[in-house]
């Protein structure tokens, strides 16, 4: 994942949105290939993954937040949000219109149910979707209990725990807890 990143970070003013979409793209070209050759239950889990993140980078980007809405943005590989549908809520006036979008989109499944629920805030939107992609993996695993799922249930956990750990250290830092 490092020279995608490297490329951008070398650029005159590194710009924090590029350089998280290079690892973004990195982490989905690895996850497509992983995903093509283990096959199952796998190609739906990083395809759905995919979906997740195309929908909170459209919420980010909308509200004319971003001159940088384009096709670029659009991470191929996903099989529930199409290009023109994450183009259009990118390209919404407010993150509630482009939530609204998002969820007519993504009508009947479990992504455009957590939009619903979580929007318009990208990040409370990605976290609920992280919770939900954890639950749904949890239930997948002990259909496959020797196959990668528990692996990524594992990894999901971890994840959720430094993410907690982070908040608690921020709100403590902000609340006046850290100290010199």
């Amino acid at each position: 994942m490092g020279p995608p990143l490297l490329s951008e970070a070398r650029a005159k003013h590194p710009d924090p949105f590029r350089m998280e979409l290079a690892l973004v793209r990195a982490w989905t070209s690895a996850a497509l290939r992983i995903a093509a050759r283990l096959g199952g239950a796998m190609r739906g889990v990083v395809a759905s993954t995919i979906d997740a993140m195309n929908a909170v980078t459209a919420l980010v980007v909308a509200g004319g937040r971003s001159e940088r809405v384009d096709e670029g943005l659009f991470l191929e590989g996903g099989i529930r949000l199409e290009v023109e549908a994450f183009m259009s809520a990118g390209r919404a006036e407010s993150r509630v219109l482009a939530a609204e979008q998002l969820v007519r989109a993504l009508r009947g499944q479990a992504i455009g149910d957590v939009v619903r629920e979580a929007a318009p805030s990208p990040s409370a939107v990605a976290t609920a979707l992280a919770e939900q992609r954890l639950h749904d993996l949890t239930r997948m695993a002990r259909y496959d209990p020797v196959g990668p799922l528990p692996v990524l249930v594992f990894l999901l956990r971890l994840r959720r725990e430094a993410r907690s750990l982070r908040s608690a250290i921020w709100r403590s830092a902000v609340m006046g807890g850290a100290r010199s």
